[in-house]
């Protein structure tokens, strides 16, 4: 028997994330682990406020999806992550055109991220990484930066703001075990 969609139901009936209200039945010893670039806060008030139905972390880019992993493996990820990050300098990026991709029964709405820097750092990243021992996800093989603005029903469009403008990179945050942990990037 299939509990998944009821419960989906269940969790749009109250206004949550289905992937909290399943979290909140189901015990995973593995954490779904990534690398995240925060969006500045004086750009939130660009994003789409209905975001949160689906994703209630804060407006980000994911630089790096790791995936499943183990909790034992939290020190050698925030390890290698550290070394590679606070040896790379502060750098801008750009928003850039608005662009949308389906993902399970929704297509997610985004604006791309314009920075080259940020593509050799998820470059990078992934090779320390995987150098490390460290399994990385692999389901999208080309890595095209974007921040989510919503995810959009099939059959209705997306008709919130589109961020603009320029940020610079500061810090970037390993979130999914535990407690989250910022990184900075390397001085100037």
């Amino acid at each position: 028997m299939n509990l998944d969609i009821p419960l989906r139901l269940i969790a749009e009936d109250l206004n949550i994330s289905p992937q909290y209200f399943m979290s909140c039945f189901m015990e995973d010893e593995n954490k779904h682990v990534g690398l995240f670039v925060p969006i500045p806060k004086k750009f939130h008030g660009q994003f789409h406020k209905g975001r949160e139905k689906e994703d209630d972390s804060p407006p980000h880019i994911t630089l790096l999806y790791i995936g499943d992993a183990d909790s034992e493996d939290e020190e050698t990820i925030h390890s290698i992550a550290k070394e590679v990050i606070e040896n790379t300098k502060p750098f801008t990026a750009k928003f850039g055109d608005y662009s949308e991709f389906v993902s399970d029964e929704h297509r997610v709405a985004h604006v791309q991220i314009d920075s080259k820097e940020l593509c050799n750092l998820h470059e990078k990243l992934k090779k320390a990484m995987r150098d490390g021992g460290i399994k990385v996800d692999s389901t999208y093989r080309i890595y095209k930066p974007h921040s989510t603005l919503n995810y959009v029903k099939p059959d209705s469009s997306y008709e919130g703001p589109v961020p603009t403008g320029e940020f610079e990179i500061t810090k970037v945050g390993l979130w999914g075990f535990d407690k989250d942990k910022d990184i900075k990037l390397g001085k100037s």
